[in-house]
């Protein structure tokens, strides 16, 4: 499921961040990637997964205002000095811990 993206070039201080939101995954399980590139490299990523589908125009809308929101509120950090640059293997580790606190809560509640 691919809806039109957005790309913003903000410039502080000399230094231009390139700030790229996408979806990507299909109608049943959609999530939004942010990246923020600084001269070709990327400095930061954030991955949003959307719980459930997006099979309706309502939840479409929705899909698309999350899409926006995110990447407003990057480029917000960017200008706030704000946000913190994680590397992509740090921020591949703290999605890893995020599965598995869902996979226990949902292993806890189907157990309850």
């Amino acid at each position: 499921m691919l809806l039109p993206g957005h790309n913003d070039n903000i410039e502080i201080e000399g230094e231009v961040y390139h700030v790229q939101s996408e979806t990507r995954g299909d109608v049943d399980s959609p999530y939004i990637v942010t990246l923020v590139f600084i001269g070709g490299s990327i400095v930061y990523r954030r991955k949003t997964e959307w719980l459930g589908a997006v099979d309706t125009d309502e939840a479409l809308t929705q899909f698309k205002q999350l899409l926006r929101e995110q990447h407003v509120s990057v480029i917000a950090e960017i200008r706030d000095d704000t946000l913190k640059r994680v590397s992509i293997e740090e921020q591949r580790r703290i999605e890893m811990d995020e599965r598995e606190l869902i996979a226990r809560f949902l292993d806890e509640w189907a157990s309850e």
